[in-house]
């Protein structure tokens, strides 16, 4: 999933009113822009705890997210990567085998399934009556996580143009 918001126009709204202040207008830009990305980065990073159910451990342990800040030509960006795909059952709780199939602590008895050891512990399920294919048994949150991070992204916006007002005040007065 990707996503952008676009806060030129912002800076330019804010800025037309004040004159021969070059300097502090770009502190104040620079610094409303670093605050509103620590922002962002937490938000989505709440937001994907949130919405997935798991705990910030099994979250972390499987790499689900990767923040990179970064300068080119256009100015400064700041990436945010979430993992959406699925993470194996097996990885997220203690998982053990009953008559059903396997339970996962923390979540529920997936019918059918078993546990590889020698792959880490994973939990799997045939995709027919023979013994191959197998099948990933995984979480999903995709669908909760996109639905959140829409309203996230119509206020953030809001979020960076009341940063970049308090800078100003501070950088010009």
């Amino acid at each position: 999933m990707r996503f952008g918001i676009d806060v030129g126009d912002s800076i330019k709204e804010l800025t037309k009113d004040i004159e021969n202040k070059e300097r502090e207008i770009n502190v104040a830009t620079a610094r409303s822009y670093l605050k509103f990305s620590k922002w962002a980065e937490r938000k989505i990073i709440e937001i994907l705890y949130r919405e997935s159910g798991l705990t910030k451990e099994v979250i972390d342990s499987n790499k689900r997210s990767i923040v990179k800040y970064g300068k080119n030509k256009l100015g400064e960006y700041t990436t945010i990567w979430i993992g959406l795909d699925g993470i194996n059952v097996g990885l997220i709780g203690d998982a053990e085998e009953t008559k059903e199939g396997v339970k996962v602590s923390g979540l529920c008895v997936y019918n059918d399934a078993f546990i590889i050891k020698r792959y880490g512990g994973k939990v799997y399920r045939r995709k027919t009556k023979n013994p191959f294919p197998i099948t990933s048994v995984r979480h999903n949150f995709q669908k909760k996580f996109i639905s959140s991070i829409s309203v996230f992204e119509r206020n953030a916006l809001k979020k960076f143009e009341n940063i970049m007002e308090e800078e100003l005040k501070n950088a010009v007065n």
